[in-house]
C-alpha cells in the first residue's frame, strides 16, 4: 500500500557510475501528517522506508533535514565512485623549487629554494593534497611537502609550470 500523506519534497540522485546505475530517493513529509508531530519538523523517507531517529520522536527539524540530505547523499556519491584525485608523476633527484622563510605579504612573495625530490613515491594527505620528500640546505634536510606548493621546471625552455600541473 502506498503512502497517502503528501509529501512536501523529495530529492533523487541518479549516479551512472562504473557502468552501474544507481539511484538515491528521499522524500520529506511535514511532521503535522502525524498526531504527535509539530509544526517546523519533519519525518523522512530514504529508498521508501522511513528513516526516523528514534521511535519516540522521529521527526527533524528543518536543519537537521538539510544536513541529512548533504550527508546522504556525499555517502551515496562516496559508495558509487572510486575516483582518484589527479596526480603528478615525480621522479626520484628531480630538480624543484620549494618556498621557505616568512612569506612577504605586502608584495606577495615567497622565497623559493634549489631542492630536489628524495622519495621515490607520493603520498595523499588528509587534506586530499599530493604530498612528496625533498631535501635541501635552506628547508633544514629532508622535509614532506605538498607538490602543489612547488615549482618543477619541465625542461622545455623558460618553462615553468606549478606542482599541480599547470
Amino acid at each position: 500500500m502506498s503512502e497517502t500523506r503528501s509529501k512536501i519534497a523529495s530529492f533523487c540522485l541518479k549516479t551512472e557510475a562504473n557502468g552501474n546505475r544507481t539511484a538515491l530517493k528521499v522524500e520529506i513529509f511535514p511532521a503535522v501528517e502525524w498526531e504527535d508531530g509539530d509544526a517546523g519538523f519533519y519525518r523522512l523517507r530514504k529508498a521508501g522506508k522511513w528513516d526516523d531517529l528514534s521511535d519516540d520522536y522521529p521527526y527533524r527539524s528543518a536543519e537537521a533535514v538539510g544536513r541529512y540530505v548533504a550527508d546522504a547523499v556525499a555517502r551515496h556519491l562516496e559508495e558509487t565512485t572510486d575516483v582518484q584525485p589527479p596526480r603528478r608523476t615525480v621522479h626520484m633527484q628531480e630538480s624543484c623549487f620549494a618556498p621557505y622563510g616568512p612569506r612577504d605579504e605586502l608584495l606577495g612573495l615567497q622565497e623559493h629554494c634549489h631542492a630536489r625530490v628524495v622519495s621515490e613515491d607520493t603520498i595523499i594527505g588528509a587534506d586530499g593534497r599530493q604530498y612528496v620528500a625533498v631535501s635541501a640546505y635552506e628547508l633544514g634536510g629532508t622535509r614532506l611537502m605538498a607538490i602543489d606548493d612547488l615549482r618543477f621546471y619541465d625542461r622545455a625552455p623558460e618553462e615553468w609550470r606549478d606542482g599541480n600541473g599547470i
